[in-house]
């Protein structure tokens, strides 16, 4: 499959469009010059390389879903509640209990 994803993107982006010009017949003093024509080559794809950098994306998506689903997206989120942060569980307030 991605193989055949990226032998897309390098066609897309090789592809070009030949567009055919031609030449107006013209007369130069007593001669006549016969029209000439000629291709005008236009890129399919304007975009650059940005193609490549989605399809890379999506390529990619399906591996970090299955790695997120595998539990380690579940060990990044850690609960703490602020009285546990720095005096190990215990509540520091300015009264103190006798």
């Amino acid at each position: 499959m991605a193989v055949v994803v990226i032998a897309f993107i390098v066609f897309m982006e090789r592809a070009q469009r030949r567009l055919l010009i031609q030449y107006p017949k013209r007369q130069v003093g007593n001669r006549m010059f016969e029209g000439q024509s000629s291709h005008l080559p236009l890129k399919l794809n304007t975009s650059g390389v940005i193609p490549p950098i989605f399809a890379s994306s999506l390529l990619l998506l399906p591996t970090t879903v299955a790695n997120f689903n595998a539990g380690q997206g579940a060990g990044m989120v850690q609960r703490s509640s602020p009285r546990s942060s720095a005096t190990g569980g215990r509540c520091s307030s300015s009264s103190t209990s006798r």
